[in-house]
């Protein structure tokens, strides 16, 4: 049975939201990433010593965590989080597809490719390589001349929530102690996938989602990506729960059929028209 946005926010009225609302002090795009680490820092502790009894307990406490960035009293932004983290949980889409606006930054797009590259092709032990990698993706993204503002922050955030999901997931993976190691594959799915979940695919739906919510918070407000904290309440709730979906479910992310690390061979495709 779906789960309603009345369901949760009934079951959210209950409870208090521990995260501080981000601030409106100006921000770096890097900081993205570090809210979304403090996201599963926060879910971790909840569940050190009990684990959730139901999938609809999972997202009362992933809503409100990413309701919790919100400024108090904005009820629009927490509705965008409750509503954001119900719609990845109850995704049926296949990963694996980015469409990007025509316009957009061939540079930055090229620039995801990369990331999604390194994640396919480095040893989920070499977590200090991989995370390299993508800082160095990073720098370069910072360094453009004459780029889209707009598609370089989205280009940095994305990339920022990428190097924190591959230090956080690979740290959930190997080590039987963290809170989270315990959630892996906790809740099955009825999608009839293979019964494995592998770190990469997780970090990569996570970036994935991150990509997307940026690419749709820049079609609705060309500005929001400009002005902090936007980047950061327009792409954690659907990076977070993507994740959480992806990892928490009992087998691994559907990339559209194929496997994830080629797929990012296919974006000059699936440009939107």
């Amino acid at each position: 049975m779906r789960i309603s946005v009345f369901t949760v926010l009934s079951s959210l009225a209950l409870v208090q939201a521990k995260l501080a609302p981000l601030d409106a002090r100006k921000l770096k795009p890097s900081d993205a990433g570090a809210y979304h680490t403090e996201g599963f820092e926060q879910l971790a502790e909840r569940y050190a010593s009990e684990a959730p009894k139901s999938k609809l307990d999972v997202i009362v406490d992933v809503s409100e965590i990413a309701a919790s960035f919100c400024a108090p009293g904005d009820s629009l932004c927490q509705s965008n989080a409750y509503k954001a983290t119900l719609e990845q949980f109850h995704s049926s889409k296949t990963y694996g597809s980015v469409q990007f606006p025509k316009d957009f930054d061939s540079r930055v797009k090229k620039s995801f490719s990369e990331v999604f590259q390194a994640i396919h092709e480095t040893d989920n032990e070499d977590i200090d390589s991989l995370v390299n990698k993508l800082r160095d993706i990073e720098d370069r993204i910072e360094d453009l001349e004459d780029v889209n503002q707009a598609h370089q922050v989205a280009g940095l955030a994305s990339v920022s929530v990428a190097i924190e999901s591959a230090k956080l997931w690979h740290g959930v993976y190997h080590d039987e102690s963290h809170p989270l190691n315990k959630m892996t594959g906790y809740f099955p799915n009825n999608r009839g996938l293979k019964q494995r979940n592998l770190q990469d695919n997780v970090i990569a739906a996570d970036v994935e989602a991150a990509i997307n919510a940026a690419i749709n918070a820049i079609d609705q407000d060309i500005t929001i990506l400009a002005v902090w904290p936007g980047i950061i309440l327009a792409i954690i709730p659907n990076a977070y729960s993507a994740s959480v979906t992806a990892a928490f479910e009992s087998s691994e992310p559907e990339f559209d059929g194929f496997y994830f690390g080629h797929w990012y061979e296919r974006w000059d495709d699936d440009e939107r028209r």
